[in-house]
């Protein structure tokens, strides 16, 4: 069931009442904000909505809230149209978000499989500073695993967003390492060649048999 509510503008917005709290928490709505789903009559508080989401708020009774501005009875006759274009368009997003997560989540067992592998290696060579790397690289993997098929079973582009924020992040750190091991790498073959080529002349006034 797909739910709607009104924001500053009058904009109808949809969302998902799995996400009240959060949207709450931020101040995207509040306890007298006007939500809506298809089997209500009337627009009504998202305190009387969602009372356990807002119990210590006083909800707004129903027949005291009033339409929003220009929403007269032509605008409620238009209402059903908007929100069947809005519920279509949410629909196709969620679609969209599940065929675009479909090609991670068949591969969340490898990531994850790969994931505890560097784990395990991170706590064997603990000792070692690139052992708790190697554990951070490995929970960064778990996460975008775990985050892939949540947005595979719910559709919501939040979930897809964090996995592909955690595989980011995981190439990320590894790009950062693989170019400080290549500045060492070069460091070192530069340091190399030039005590050789410093050799003769560090040891040119040493006699032989000294």
């Amino acid at each position: 069931m797909q739910w709607y509510y009104l924001d500053t503008n009058k904009q109808q917005v949809p969302f998902d009442e799995n996400y009240v709290q959060a949207l709450a928490h931020d101040g995207t709505i509040n306890a007298q904000t006007l939500t809506w789903n298809e089997r209500l009559p009337e627009w009504q508080s998202a305190a009387a909505s969602f009372p356990q989401s807002f119990g210590q708020q006083q909800a707004i009774p129903q027949q005291q809230i009033s339409p929003p501005a220009g929403m007269s009875q032509q605008g409620k006759a238009k209402m059903p149209v908007r929100m069947e274009e809005s519920k279509m368009l949410n629909h196709d997003l969620r679609e969209l978000v599940k065929d675009l997560a479909s090609y991670l989540s068949a591969n969340a067992k490898w990531i994850r499989f790969f994931g505890i592998i560097l784990i395990i290696s991170g706590i064997a060579q603990l000792i070692f500073l690139y052992g708790a790397l190697f554990i951070w690289l490995g929970v960064i993997l778990m996460k975008a695993a775990s985050q892939a098929e949540i947005a595979l079973k719910t559709g919501t582009n939040e979930s897809l967003e964090r996995c592909l924020y955690q595989i980011g992040r995981f190439f990320k750190i590894n790009g950062i390492v693989l170019l400080v091991l290549l500045i060492l790498y070069i460091g070192a073959i530069i340091a190399v060649l030039s005590m050789e080529l410093l050799a003769p002349f560090l040891g040119g006034g040493i006699e032989p048999g000294l």
